[in-house]
């Protein structure tokens, strides 16, 4: 956010003459902190704690929020100043509706075009079974909603599902694991966020459990904490839809400014330091890591933190940062008599008001990096995502391969695109330590690609169910239930299933006195905050300006 800004106002073709300004606030992906945010930059410049307003603020737009239950927080304090926000990362489909959300957009898709491309995906590759996984929160509820929705009158059954609780509990941890072992169903795809997925796949590899297909949500597929390789024989093969990688030019340098000598008395500054080479830049540090020679290499676990060669939720910012700025500088264009506003009238260029803006942020087109960015009636912008593959690399660590695209501008059925030609960059492991040998093998490299197919896909004839049949259940203890949407955790009666033997327009069972073993009856009724991932800091100046940006995290 702040390199944009900058370049912004260095900027001798867009809003020349004016100068962004802009306060940053961490909301710790907690919605009552990101509202506590909210309340304070709507009240001016100043955050001094009083129990009356002090003042209107400049700011014309908030850049935020991350997670799907803090944007909802912060967009229903916004919403009665009439103050846009742009997200970029909250994809919850909930956010379509206008009527609760009227000043909501976002740079990331709807939920709604994800959960089509994990059915499509499904059906594709004949997994007729499969249990679904998600948080505790809006996020997780309104996509397994959206997902079942997909699958019916589809061929793909749905196993079991369960809920990661929002605070983590192992051993409601440890109750859906037994239930992904004993399931026949060995592919799972999961809605939920990195922050809720490190704990549960730590357990999950404490219990050594191998065999399962993973389908990631665009919220972890493409997190840099599982790429160790003692993450690769638990999760290689992992494939998902992550968020369109785009490139920032200058994001790499703009990274090297932040280090102990430009920002000497910046405790934040030493902390990234040490974690990012294990030594304190400042002698007088009360940890007892060794003193910076300044050749200290980056520790392997946080490499992460300088790859700027594919930016996705970074980019995500940056583009909502421009949007804003190509939007402002469409408005101090307009003419007198040939303005949108009453009496064809324009915009005060040194008293623009917020709902202004939106009407040029509802209109504004503009070219970035190779792609159009705009939004449509509903405050979303161009369904693109990438088709993530998890594969061994040359090291033995996890690396995001990208093995094809889904277009959500084309027709049905003409969305996925498969790259033919992707390089492979790693080897398949012996077939005696592939995790998925027993039921999905090939997300992994292989030499030889069949034709027409996303590299490493597995041949058809691999499903453990007849291509296109639910109507027998695969033995094991597991609960079985037609992709149905009154099958959501927060909506079904507990004891009501829908056994795929018996079809889907047949009575349902067993009843409540007979629940089928395996059942769990963990399913909090409330959902809770979503804790979507992704954290960004910066500064604290603040200029103002002709139009003002707040960013929450």
């Amino acid at each position: 956010m702040r390199l944009a800004v900058e370049e912004i106002n260095q900027s001798s073709e867009l809003l020349t003459n004016h100068t962004l300004g802009y306060k940053i606030f961490d909301s710790c992906a907690y919605p009552l902190t990101g509202q506590r945010a909210a309340l304070a930059v709507l009240n001016g410049l100043s955050e001094d704690d009083s129990p009356m307003c002090i003042g209107a603020s400049p700011m014309l737009a908030v850049i935020g929020e991350s997670g799907s239950a803090q944007s909802i927080v912060v967009s229903r304090i916004l919403r009665p100043f009439r103050i846009p926000m742009i997200s970029y990362f909250s994809s919850c489909a909930c956010f379509t509706d206008r009527t609760k959300y009227p000043t909501f957009f976002r740079v990331i898709p709807n939920d709604d075009y994800q959960v089509k491309a994990i059915a499509q995906l499904l059906i594709h590759f004949n997994w007729t079974w499969v249990g679904l996984i998600r948080g505790d929160h809006e996020y997780g509820r309104f996509a397994v909603q959206g997902l079942l929705k997909e699958l019916q009158g589809s061929n793909v059954c749905v196993a079991y599902q369960e809920i990661i609780p929002l605070l983590y509990n192992t051993q409601r941890a440890l109750e859906i694991m037994q239930v992904m072992r004993t399931s026949s169903a060995k592919v799972v795809v999961v809605f939920s966020a990195e922050g809720e997925m490190t704990p549960f796949l730590r357990d999950y590899m404490m219990q050594n459990i191998t065999g399962i297909q993973w389908v990631a949500s665009e919220a972890w597929v493409t997190a840099s904490v599982f790429t160790r390789r003692e993450f690769y024989p638990y999760l290689g093969g992992t494939i998902g839809f992550g968020i369109k990688k785009g490139h920032i030019a200058q994001l790499s340098d703009y990274l090297q400014t932040v280090n102990p000598q430009r920002y000497p008395n910046n405790i934040l500054v030493g902390e990234l330091w040490e974690a990012l080479y294990g030594c304190t830049p400042f002698p007088s540090s009360a940890n007892h890591l060794p003193i910076c020679s300044g050749q200290e290499v980056l520790l392997e676990q946080h490499s992460a933190y300088m790859n700027t060669s594919s930016p996705r939720v970074a980019y995500n910012v940056y583009k909502a940062v421009y949007a804003v700025a190509h939007s402002l500088h469409n408005l101090l264009l307009c003419q007198p008599g040939n303005g949108p506003f009453e009496n064809n009238s324009c915009a005060q260029s040194n008293n623009i008001l917020p709902w202004q803006l939106q009407y040029y942020l509802q209109e504004v087109k503009f070219n970035i990096a190779g792609e159009e960015v705009n939004f449509d009636l509903k405050g979303d912008s161009v369904p693109y995502y990438d088709i993530i593959n998890w594969q061994r690399g040359t090291a033995g660590n996890i690396e995001f391969v990208n093995v094809g695209l889904f277009d959500g501008t084309k027709p049905a059925g003409e969305e996925l695109k498969r790259r033919r030609s992707e390089p492979q960059t790693s080897k398949a492991p012996p077939r005696a330590q592939e995790p998925h040998e027993n039921h999905r093998q090939g997300y992994h490299n292989h030499p030889k690609e069949e034709q027409g197919k996303i590299p490493g896909e597995p041949p058809s004839s691999t499903s453990a169910e007849a291509p296109g049949s639910c109507s027998d259940e695969p033995t094991g203890p597991a609960v079985y239930a037609r992709a149905n949407p009154a099958m959501d955790p927060d909506t079904r009666d507990p004891g009501t299933y829908h056994s795929p033997s018996r079809g889907p327009n047949k009575p349902r069972g067993p009843g409540p006195d007979k629940q089928p073993p395996g059942v769990s009856q963990h399913t909090p009724k409330h959902p809770a905050p979503d804790t979507e991932n992704h954290k960004y800091t910066g500064g604290q100046g603040y200029q103002p300006p002709a139009g003002s940006v707040a960013g929450t995290e």
